[in-house]
């Protein structure tokens, strides 16, 4: 079981370390932070607006984050 999921997580690693994911991600965040502003009837809830927000670019900065920690360590190997 270990033994798979360290697969896994290399799979994952190397996924990540991919130039193609960058732009991938890039084109996901801009729709997950422009959709808010699409969808105008969902301005009756401003608070559930900005903590969508809040943590849509909380996520983003985690895996850009875990990104740059991954090209270090490769890169020092």
């Amino acid at each position: 079981m270990y033994k798979e999921i360290k697969q896994i997580k290399n799979i994952i690693d190397v996924l990540l370390l991919k130039d193609e994911f960058l732009y991938l991600l890039s084109v996901f965040y801009f729709l997950l932070f422009s959709w808010p502003f699409v969808a105008i009837e969902n301005m009756e809830y401003p608070v559930a607006i900005v903590v969508y927000l809040f943590f849509t670019w909380f996520s983003c900065i985690v895996i850009l984050f875990y990104i740059s920690r991954l090209r270090k360590k490769f890169k020092k190997n």
